[in-house]
């Protein structure tokens, strides 16, 4: 990340590409969350100057988010009955970016993250382009100054050490530096998009990488893993890394083949076994059964019921659905870890499932929306809702990866 003699940040990157926003009206989704907004200290005290009396925030123990908005409801404080923002024009920082985020990668480079809401990627929108975080970085040194890049650079490479959480084994943690990871995800993308798993839905992928791919390439790996003066540590080069994949890559290649024939009998399995699970809110995960009802939330907050029967055969996804929802996998993977300080070096199979859940829950829901809305498959309006309610989720299924 470099500054020229303004303090202006030069260069950055996105764990996104191409994207469209419309902040749409009567929507206040952004503002309806179990959790408010986080303040920095310039937040908090222009806010109070206006609602001296109120008290609308909470303290938290963050160095540049030292309070949080207070919340009502599941709903911001400051969201009116009629559903409009009651402080609008002294908003905080977060609600000024949004929907977008501003984190910081392994080597100090501004990443520029995103939420998903109605607006995102609509055909309406303007682009999200170089021109857009610009104005977005010049929001910030107006509210902020200079010294809130400099402080979001310092505390998040406290955290992001030089060294990373690689890949767990049976007697402790393989460790690596940053690039060798990224060539990891790299390969990982590769067996995703591997044209013998192609008929398989991102979940049904995941699940054969994690379950057949990760397992047989950790015991190639092996050797080639360096004990560390400290017990149960390991450490990997890169260049061990890329000997060991080129060395092993037919046998890899075919394992995939084999793993895609198994995940087809499993997947035709479980709908003739009859159950479904799914994540419950705050309490890990429940199943149904058969002829039974599966009760779900939607984005509006309206709660619907869905025959188990209908969203365990609804097998089939359209091209722009799949494409969506690979999009959000590659998306997470590219966030480099924005989940909170003891979350932000997840190692390649522990990622790997949370990718699982993410891609389950994301199925299972679309899926009901599409049975509800009397659809034959997923398409892409029910992906998208799915994308968005899951997105709220996150931290919930990153604790069940813990």
């Amino acid at each position: 990340m470099l500054e020229d003699s303004r303090g202006r940040i030069e260069g950055w990157k996105t764990s996104f590409t191409q994207s469209t926003f419309c902040c749409r009206e009567e929507c206040n989704v952004c503002c309806k969350r179990s959790q408010g907004v986080a303040l920095t200290s310039k937040d908090y005290f222009r806010i109070r100057k206006y609602y001296p009396d109120q008290v609308f925030a909470e303290r938290r123990d963050h160095p540049l988010f030292p309070f949080s908005l207070r919340v009502r409801d599941n709903s911001c404080i400051f969201l009116s009955h009629t559903g409009r923002c009651n402080i609008y024009n002294h908003r905080p920082l977060l609600c000024r970016l949004y929907p977008l985020q501003i984190h910081v990668t392994w080597d100090g480079t501004l990443l520029w993250l995103r939420e998903f809401c109605p607006g995102i990627d609509d055909p309406s929108g303007i682009a999200i382009d170089d021109r857009y975080y610009d104005n977005l970085l010049a929001k910030i040194y107006s509210l902020e100054g200079s010294a809130f890049i400099t402080g979001l650079r310092e505390y998040v490479l406290q955290i992001k050490r030089p060294v990373t959480s690689f890949m767990t084994v049976p007697n402790g943690m393989v460790y690596s530096e940053w690039p060798t990871k990224e060539f990891m995800w790299f390969l990982v993308l590769g067996v995703f998009y591997d044209e013998n798993l192609e008929n398989l839905t991102p979940r049904g992928r995941l699940e054969s990488i994690r379950c057949d791919f990760l397992p047989a390439f950790r015991k190639y790996l092996a050797s080639e893993i360096m004990a560390l003066p400290e017990a149960g540590s390991y450490f990997i080069e890169e260049e061990s890394l890329r000997r060991v994949y080129h060395q092993n890559s037919l046998a890899l290649k075919e394992l995939v083949q084999q793993s895609a024939e198994k995940q087809i009998v499993h997947e035709s399995k479980l709908v003739k076994e009859g159950k479904l699970s799914f994540q419950l809110p705050d309490k890990g995960y429940g199943e149904s059964c058969r002829n039974s009802l599966h009760t779900l939330k939607r984005l509006n907050g309206e709660k619907i019921n869905v025959e188990v029967n209908d969203i365990m055969h609804m097998g089939k996804f359209d091209g722009d659905a799949i494409k969506s929802e690979e999009s959000y996998i590659e998306e997470i993977i590219g966030r480099e870890g924005r989940y909170g300080k003891e979350l932000v070096d997840l190692s390649i199979d522990c990622k790997l499932y949370f990718l699982f859940l993410v891609a389950d829950a994301v199925e299972i829901k679309a899926s009901a929306f599409a049975a509800y809305n009397g659809k034959r498959a997923v398409e892409l309006p029910e992906i998208r809702e799915a994308v968005m309610i899951v997105e709220r989720t996150l931290v919930e299924l990153l604790k069940r990866v813990r």
